[in-house]
């Protein structure tokens, strides 16, 4: 059986779980899993994963992160947002797989079980997204795909309460500009 760590998960800081990780102890992949992993399945549910696939994708994302916890570099992002960023690859890893197999099956061009509007939605909005600095844009997953308030936030990302509070204000208003341009998102700015 597997020695514990000396540390509960309530105690255990990223740092010391990601050491526990590299050295490879099995007792950390729980703490991983008992520590994010209501996080991450909320994130995915709000990224509009079904129950069945956000349960699918967290267990991929746990498998990748103990597999590649080597390429984890802390000087690049917070342990948490690089969390994040596997559980959002993985997502639309899942996403284009489904994707792909519907079509095929229905004799469909690839995407073609989108409405134009959507479509049109999806990619306003994937443009915009990647316009934004990164920080901005991490402000804004974290927010609204991970559903974590401002000081959780800043914690993650090592910045002042105040700082992301005043991004996210500035964003929402921009954002706001911005799209009610666009025909296809008269509903969602009105």
């Amino acid at each position: 059986m597997d020695k514990a760590p000396e540390v509960t998960v309530q105690e255990i800081d990223d740092t010391k779980l990601v050491a526990g990780l590299q050295a490879g102890d099995p007792a950390y992949h729980r703490l991983l899993s008992d520590k994010y992993r209501s996080r991450i399945f909320s994130f995915l549910l709000k990224s509009g994963s079904s129950r069945e696939d956000a349960a699918e994708i967290m267990n991929d994302v746990f498998y990748h992160v103990i597999v590649e916890i080597d390429k984890y570099d802390p000087s690049k992002s917070a342990f948490l947002t690089w969390l994040f960023n596997q559980a959002k690859y993985q997502r639309l890893k899942l996403t284009r797989q489904q994707d792909k197999i519907a079509s095929s099956a229905m004799g469909l061009p690839r995407n073609s079980l989108q409405s134009a509007e959507s479509k049109e939605r999806c990619n306003l909005l994937d443009n915009y997204m990647s316009e934004l600095p990164e920080n901005t844009r991490m402000i804004l997953e974290l927010r609204y795909l991970g559903s974590m308030d401002a000081k959780e936030i800043a914690q993650i990302l090592d910045v002042k309460h105040d700082t992301v509070r005043q991004i996210l204000s500035r964003i929402r208003k921009k954002l706001h500009q911005d799209l009610s341009r666009h025909a296809c998102f008269d509903d969602w700015v009105s």
